[in-house]
């Protein structure tokens, strides 16, 4: 085999192992792009929920504190039934009435 034959099948062995690798790489890049992508959309899912669990939450606290001030309940007592301070449900009757 003469020497510049051999030193061109060495370099088109570099070449595709070369392009093997950068294959892998580009294949691993855009699975963890994709992973990626789907992992934030759980997240979000699931940070949505709890957002709108917890707003769920504090308009039903609005809803009840009005009703029981409207029914003439002293402040004291509609924040035992909340489990809410004082000061909270202030603030809620303020923002609701």
């Amino acid at each position: 085999m003469n020497v510049e034959k051999k030193e061109m099948e060495e370099l088109d062995m570099c070449k595709a192992l070369e392009d093997i690798y950068n294959d892998g790489v580009q294949d691993g890049m855009e699975a963890g792009i994709e992973q990626g992508r789907r992992l934030g959309i759980v997240e979000g899912e699931v940070h949505g929920k709890e957002l709108g669990i917890a707003e769920g939450k504090a308009s039903h606290k609005k809803e009840v504190a009005l009703q029981m001030q409207k029914l003439g309940y002293p402040l004291d007592a509609i924040a035992a039934v909340l489990m809410e301070s004082l000061d909270s449900v202030h603030k809620l009757l303020a923002v609701v009435g």
